[in-house]
């Protein structure tokens, strides 16, 4: 519970208190004896670090989380996060590993994987490749295991080619299915994909009530945080 209520806190911007309420959650599992749980955890903030674009604490609390956590949903979250702020060579090194512990897991295999895969390419410079990669995630988009993590990187590769209708596609995805993974903080993210989105289509209706919907929800963020930061000066650019 503590660790949803951490995520929750992050996904309306309060990066401080989701710390600390994360930090308890994790003494918690800890004590008792829940390492791979603690692991998996440490990983889920890693990644909501990493789409703030806080990439030096993302990076910190994956490799925490890989040292301690040796459960797939541990590892495979920990791969995403590494690959999330930069560090390639051990995101792929873990996905390798994954793969040959679970040759046979279809989500791992079809979804995860391909989205660690994809978004080492997405860093690279590589969106098309990226999107490639996804293909075989698209039956499984809406999978528990997934997460969503492929539609939103695949979001982001169409909107590093400049492809706003597909973008707009995939973040709705998310909008559209807010109870997968309620807490995660790519739901009002997606309202801010969505508006770049929309504004490379020249939607600029469109886009200021997207850029509304995320500052809305954001009201209460702390300051500064990177995400807030960028869409105030876009939507200010916009007005």
């Amino acid at each position: 519970m503590l660790a949803s209520v951490a995520l929750a806190q992050i996904a309306r911007g309060k990066l401080r208190s989701g710390r600390e309420t994360f930090a308890q959650s994790w003494d918690a599992l800890r004590s008792a004896g829940l390492s791979d749980d603690a692991a998996f955890s440490m990983a889920g903030e890693a990644v909501a670090e990493a789409d703030f674009g806080k990439l030096t604490e993302a990076k910190k609390t994956a490799l925490a989380a890989a040292s301690i956590g040796h459960g797939v949903d541990a590892r495979e979250t920990a791969a995403e996060a590494l690959a999330l702020a930069g560090d390639l060579d051990r995101a792929g090194s873990l996905a390798q590993e994954l793969h040959e512990r679970y040759p046979l897991h279809r989500p791992l295999n079809a979804v995860s994987l391909p989205t660690i895969y994809a978004t080492i390419e997405l860093q690279r410079g590589n969106p098309q490749k990226a999107l490639e990669i996804l293909r075989p995630a698209l039956p499984l988009d809406f999978c528990e295991f997934s997460s969503l993590a492929a539609v939103y990187i695949r979001a982001q590769a169409f909107l590093r080619l400049g492809d706003g209708k597909d973008a707009a596609a995939e973040f709705r995805k998310i909008i559209d299915h807010p109870g997968i993974v309620a807490t995660s903080q790519r739901h009002p993210l997606a309202h801010l994909g969505l508006a770049r989105a929309l504004d490379i289509q020249k939607d600029s209706g469109g886009a200021r009530t997207e850029y509304q919907i995320f500052l809305k929800t954001w009201t209460d963020a702390d300051p500064g945080v990177p995400p807030l930061t960028q869409a105030e000066r876009e939507y200010k650019r916009l007005k």
